[in-house]
This record gives C-alpha cells, structure tokens and sequence, in this order.
C-alpha cells in the first residue's frame, strides 16, 4: 500500500468530481478502458475519484460520452510540487542547501541516551561515555563502539551488559545492571508500627508481645507489636525475681478497617467546544522540524479550531534523523456552546472524580466494604464528599535497639 502510494505521489494524480445525471456510467466506462482510479466516493449528487495525471486526457471522451461534467477538485504529487517550485527558484536552491546541510550534519551524534538503569544514576555513564569519546558533537566515523562498551563495563562494575547503538543523531546506551539481592526491610531487633490510622479487625501475632487487641483504635506510629519481651516480676521459692528483657524480631499480620476521604466539585454550566463543519487545508513539506507551506498559505481565518495532520508521503534515508514528508493539514472550525447540567449530573460527575482519585492511593491488598458520599448544593456548582472504608495490612517495622527500648 505504501509503494503503491509513493509512485502515485511521483507520478501526480488529480481528484475529479464528476456531475450529470449519471455519473456512475463514466465510473463503467473507465473501468472498461483499464483506467486507474481510486476513493470513489459518492457527495451530494455527484461522485469523486482519483485518476492519473496521464490517464486524465483519456477520460475526457469517455466523459463526453457519459454526458458527464468532470472538474478537477486537487492536483496532488511530485510533478505539481515541481512546477510550482519552478516559479520559487531562490526557495528551491535554498532548500536544496538546507537538505545537504541537513544531511552533513546527521554524520554527527548530537544526542546521548542511556535506557535501562533502574538505581545507577544515568548521569554517571553519560561522564564516562564522554571520557571515552561518546560525546555531542562527536563524528560518527570516529567512534570505535566497541571500545566504548568495554570501558563502561571495565569502569563502572556494578553493570552486567552494555550496547551502544547509534540511530540517525542519538547514540542510545542501552545497559542492563547486575542482580543484587533484595534488600531486607528490617534486620534485627524490631516493634510493628501502625503505618496509618485506624481500627484493629484481626491480628496475628508471630513473635514480640501484642500491644492491641481486636477492636482497638490505633494512631499512626502507635506499636501493635513490641519486640521487647521479659522485664516481669515472678515469685520462685517465696522470693520475687525481675527476669531480664529480651530485644526480638516482632512480627505479625495486623488488618484494620481504614478510611480515605476525598472532595471534588462539578460546575453546572459547562463549556463545550464542537465542529462547525468549516475547513482550510494546507500542503507543507516538512523537512526535519522545517516546514514549508506550498498550497493555502496564510494564517488560518477560524478564531478557534482544532488541526488535523495527514501524511501523504513519508521519506527517511536509511536510519537519518532527517525525515521528508508531505503533508496534508485540515483545521477544522470550534464553537464553544454553553451546556446546563441537571444537579444530579454534576453530583454523579464530582462523586466519580473523587473516586477515582481515592482508588489510585488505595494500597495493592486493599479490600473496599464501604462508600459513602455527601452531597453539598453551592452556588452554581455541586460538591461531593466521597469516604472509602476499607481493610488492609497496617503494620510495618520499626528498627528497635537496646538503646530504643519498647515503650
């Protein structure tokens, strides 16, 4: 489809409308002929399609014969690019130095990319690629890849595997760091904290000696679990003896039920923007980030409006940054309209905004039981109070020492 495309485009074609009273039989008698033609459609009464510039002549008789008018709605392709190049000279020699100054300066790496690194900095391979040449600026010629993916390996040792790849002016260092062991949340002596607020439903204590118990209400950072054990008084042989306190690894499983609250308001009126139905169109030829204008020059006569962009032919050499394509754009007419919602509206609008926003800091494990949501009538707007409960894992690890004894 792609090369059928380009030699269209090289060869010119024109987009036809066709009028009469039967435009399907010019349609017939193309086809009889062996004439090309391509997106028949049918507009208002009428049909278009698209033809060969050196079919074209050929169908005029035949439209003659279908007693049809032909008129040509576009001329598009390389043909009708040239000749209107022809009338710009200074512009096409000042476009045909800007192509070779283009392609002079893609043999040079001006961008350098690291992708893949998780914890080593990028900057720190970017230093080091540097001092071994890899560098804005550098010729591509010059550069031994290599010997620059042994030198990072060689002098940051925390890298498993590196590959420098070189695509038009970014040199991408992709790289890959070596597998460390996980590291551990806590070692040693500790106490369960509460990470949050809320209320104890189910606790499992593994090790360390229980604080709360189902039921309770619990703060933010208040212990759940001690891992300090010992320091009672026992009575043996009619004398009482302090038994001295332990430092151990508390752990455990704490659930609790915890709530998040969010707030979110809706305007009743509302501005929407939609298409008029009018349109302009421009050709450009975009070279790189250059863009020259060829046809339907001007700024745009539509105070607002939204732009479409359709390529017509792309052309890149190789792996050249450097990228030829031709374009089509359409910018099509906004008027804003002003939209009244009922109140019931705007409250389903605010309370799943809330929501939303209230699900995305829900923790992986979280089980919702219950929503709420209060509903406040403002001048000109509707605001919702959104409240989730839900159950979830609410213990973490404190670091305890002998110096940081349970409390």
């Amino acid at each position: 489809m792609f090369f059928r495309g380009a030699s269209h485009y090289f060869s010119g074609f024109v987009e036809l409308r066709v009028e009469g009273s039967a435009p399907e039989k010019l349609v017939n008698l193309a086809y009889l002929r062996g004439i090309e033609f391509w997106d028949l459609r049918q507009r208002k009464g009428a049909l278009s399609f698209s033809v060969l510039v050196e079919d074209f002549k050929d169908l005029r008789p035949l439209a003659r014969a279908a007693r049809c008018r032909v008129r040509i709605r576009r001329r598009v392709g390389f043909p009708f690019l040239l000749r209107r190049a022809k009338r710009r000279k200074i512009l096409l020699i000042g476009l045909l130095a800007f192509i070779l100054v283009l392609f002079y300066l893609s043999t040079f790496v001006w961008f350098v990319e690291v992708a893949g690194l998780k914890n080593l900095p990028p900057q720190r391979l970017l230093e080091r690629a540097q001092e071994l040449g890899l560098e804005r600026g550098a010729a591509k010629s010059s550069l031994q890849l290599n010997q620059i993916e042994r030198g990072l390996l060689d002098s940051i040792p925390e890298l498993s595997w590196v590959k420098v790849n070189i695509h038009g002016t970014v040199a991408v260092i992709d790289a890959a760091e070596r597998s460390l062991p996980p590291p551990v949340e806590v070692a040693g002596p500790c106490h369960v904290v509460a990470a949050k607020d809320g209320l104890i439903v189910s606790l499992l204590v593994l090790s360390g000696q229980s604080q709360v118990r189902n039921g309770d209400t619990v703060k933010k950072d208040q212990i759940l679990i001690s891992g300090r054990l010992g320091g009672q008084t026992v009575e043996q042989a009619g004398q009482k003896t302090v038994l001295p306190a332990r430092l151990v690894e508390a752990r455990g499983v704490i659930r609790a039920r915890v709530w998040y609250q969010d707030y979110a308001e809706t305007p009743l009126r509302q501005v929407t923007r939609i298409r008029t139905g009018r349109t302009e169109e421009r050709e450009v030829l975009r070279i790189g980030d250059k863009e020259i204008i060829w046809k339907g020059g001007g700024p745009v006569s539509f105070p607002l409006y939204e732009e479409e962009r359709r390529s017509l032919l792309s052309l890149q050499w190789r792996k050249s940054p450097v990228i030829v394509e031709s374009l089509r754009i359409v910018y099509y007419e906004l008027e804003e309209r002003q939209q009244t919602l009922t109140v019931e509206e705007a409250r389903v609008r605010a309370r799943q905004a809330a929501l939303e926003r209230i699900l995305a800091a829900l923790p992986p494990g979280a089980e919702r039981t219950e929503i709420r949501a209060s509903t406040f009538h403002l001048d000109g707007a509707v605001g919702v109070t959104v409240t989730v409960e839900a159950i979830e894992e609410i213990g973490v690890r404190r670091p305890l020492t002998n110096d940081n004894p349970a409390r």
